[in-house]
């Protein structure tokens, strides 16, 4: 720009015309909002940082275009600092993927507490040597004792309670 006229332009487009007095260039530097384009007028609000994010963002379909295997493209990946980059390391000879829990905010398996597994039952063959007899009435006897017997029964143990007569 020299003496507020145009540069680079050819003089007989821009003969007669000054900087100050064209309302686009006007509008571009009298604007109060920084997140403002050229191109939108004062009416429009200016795109937040979140909508330009995502406008940047590149697009599933477009990042499965770009690469050789598209079946390893995932919905989180275009999210990625350099989609393109992570996938072609996706597609690397003996790289292996990354669990699916690995985000989640809950500990793996946690949610499986509230479930009731179903009582184990021993096989058959085991089942008809009458151990579990045996065990019921263990099992009946230690509930009836007290809690120091309890403690007492943990530090001396006695083997040898649950015999079975084959």
């Amino acid at each position: 720009m020299q003496d507020g006229k145009y540069v680079g332009l050819p003089d007989e487009e821009m003969e007669g015309k000054d900087i100050n007095e064209d309302p686009d260039v006007k509008d571009m530097f009298s604007s109060k909002h920084s997140g403002m384009v050229k191109n939108q007028t004062k009416d429009e609000v200016p795109m937040t940082k979140k909508q330009r994010k995502l406008a940047k963002q590149m697009k599933i379909f477009d990042l499965k275009m770009q690469v050789e295997r598209p079946d390893l493209v995932e919905a989180w990946d275009v999210t990625a600092k350099d989609p393109v980059f992570l996938l072609q390391c996706k597609q690397l000879r003996n790289s292996v993927p990354v669990s699916q829990h690995w985000a989640q905010k809950r500990r793996y398996l946690q949610y499986k507490r509230g479930i009731h597994k179903i009582a184990f039952k021993l096989p058959d063959f085991i089942e008809n040597t009458g151990i579990s007899k045996l065990r019921e009435k263990a099992s009946a006897a230690d509930a009836s004792k007290t809690l120091k017997q309890k403690m007492r029964e943990r530090m001396q143990p006695k083997m040898g309670k649950i015999d079975i007569d084959y």
